[in-house]
């Protein structure tokens, strides 16, 4: 009558030896693979090195009692079901442990026929929930790699191939241009992988001075140089279980390419001013903006580290190679920065799909960031972009006009995009009054509309 095909562990808790017996004949007649316990200390320290899948503990124990228990198991998170036994003049105490997360109580003398149904109960429960827990982080991972930003068929076949590494344990190393999301996809990756519930630790190489970086990673101890006043736990300690993130790879000092070599050939870490090596599990990936071969030849990064770190790469493109991204992308940010309302309009958007990107999507997040602070309608307009921004593009367009004009045409791009300009900014100036623009720039009313008219400028736009 087993409820699964892999026999469920039952940890029985009690102080008396006869109930433990008893209890131990009557669960494995049943099929169920069974544990036993006189102390709830003893029983918790089993638990944090064996898989149980049910406790049935005694509310009355000598020393720690059985509602601490079950106090201590949610805390900690322990994915067990509990049945707690209570005696005469326990009843009460019983339904108080379930409120604080027990399944169930079953009173004293125990009717076995009741104990049995309650245990099978309670173990389909465990293995609902467990199944819902599956689910929900096959969602959660589907989603963290589904929810990194493009389309374009460049990023597509880097997002695959980063759900393909999620399941893996290999280490990583991410390359890419400053700004194109390496971090993102590092976290992205950690979360749709086994290790996902564990820590992510991210650490920037190039941000910590050289003389902190070993104690930073690695920690040290008590007294092992002048400051160190107490035990610092690193963050490969920290890491444990889960993945580190060790973005500018490239920026270590070659003494400590020694020490990390020894972290990913031996999956231990010495802590400074400690002769004691410490086990640590964790999946370590790796970023740089620079290319590890040119280091490795200029002998700036150890070979032998190079190939432990890389053992599959996974370059994310620039944005310039995948410029149908930017309207993803700058929906995105208008969310995260505005309201679902606020949208750009086609010129705006026309400029940034033409802009070369050096920044990446960084700098992309940063001007939506300005444009939305600047602007006060629903519409991002190209008033309110960078002037660098603009200039770029105005010299992009006068390259491709002058490409096969004469002095004469190329003359009059150059006139209209003076009067463009001058008129965008008289009107910011005094928010869009023609009377007082007409005024400063010297000109009637009537001329200064025709400009407006001939440039398809709405003065109404700079109104406040």
């Amino acid at each position: 009558m087993a409820v699964m095909d892999r026999k469920n562990t039952i940890l029985v808790i009690d102080d008396e030896e006869r109930i433990l017996s008893l209890m131990k004949r009557f669960l494995e007649s049943e099929n169920f693979r069974v544990e036993t316990e006189f102390q709830a200390e003893k029983a918790l320290e089993f638990m944090m090195k064996n898989q149980v899948d049910l406790v049935l503990v005694d509310l009355r124990l000598s020393g720690m009692p059985g509602d601490e228990l079950v106090r201590a198991m949610k805390e900690m998170k322990y994915p067990a079901e509990v049945i707690v036994i209570s005696g005469y003049g326990t009843v009460e105490s019983a339904v108080e442990t379930i409120k604080q997360g027990a399944y169930d109580f079953i009173e004293k003398p125990i009717n076995l026929d009741r104990l049995l149904l309650t245990i099978k109960n309670a173990l389909q429960k465990g293995n609902l929930e467990n199944k819902i827990a599956f689910l929900e982080s096959k969602i959660k991972n589907y989603m963290e790699l589904d929810g990194v930003i493009g389309n374009s068929e460049s990023f597509v076949e880097t997002k695959k191939l980063a759900k393909q590494l999620a399941n893996t344990d290999v280490n990583l190393l991410i390359t890419g241009e400053s700004g194109t999301g390496k971090e993102v996809f590092s976290r992205a990756i950690h979360n749709a992988s086994k290790r996902g519930d564990g820590p992510l630790i991210a650490v920037n190489c190039g941000a910590i001075p050289d003389n902190l970086l070993e104690s930073e990673l690695f920690g040290h101890e008590k007294g092992a140089f002048s400051g160190a006043v107490a035990r610092r736990i690193g963050h490969f300690e920290n890491a444990d279980g889960g993945t580190i993130f060790l973005d500018e790879v490239s920026e270590l000092p070659i003494s400590l390419q020694v020490k990390l070599l020894r972290m990913v050939q031996e999956k231990e870490i010495m802590r400074l001013g400690s002769s004691h090596p410490v086990k640590v599990d964790c999946r370590i990936i790796s970023a740089t903006n620079r290319d590890l071969e040119t280091e490795v030849a200029e002998h700036r990064f150890r070979e032998d580290l190079y190939y432990r770190l890389n053992v599959i790469e996974l370059r994310i493109p620039p944005l310039r190679e995948r410029l149908d991204d930017v309207p993803l992308l700058v929906n995105h940010f208008l969310k995260k920065y505005a309201d679902n309302e606020m949208k750009v309009s086609k010129d705006v958007m026309d400029i940034l799909q033409s802009h070369h990107w050096p920044g990446n999507v960084r700098e992309l997040e940063n001007i939506i960031q300005r444009a939305v602070a600047l602007t006060t309608e629903k519409i991002i307009s190209r008033e309110v972009l960078p002037d660098k921004l603009l200039k770029r593009r105005q010299q992009k367009h006068f390259d491709m006009q002058f490409c096969s004009t004469d002095y004469k045409q190329a003359q009059q791009i150059v006139i209209d995009s003076f009067e463009r300009e001058f008129l965008t900014k008289a009107l910011r100036r005094h928010n869009g009054n023609i009377s007082k623009c007409a005024d400063e720039m010297g000109l009637v009313r009537q001329t200064l509309h025709k400009m407006l008219n001939k440039h398809d400028i709405d003065a109404r736009a700079f109104k406040h």
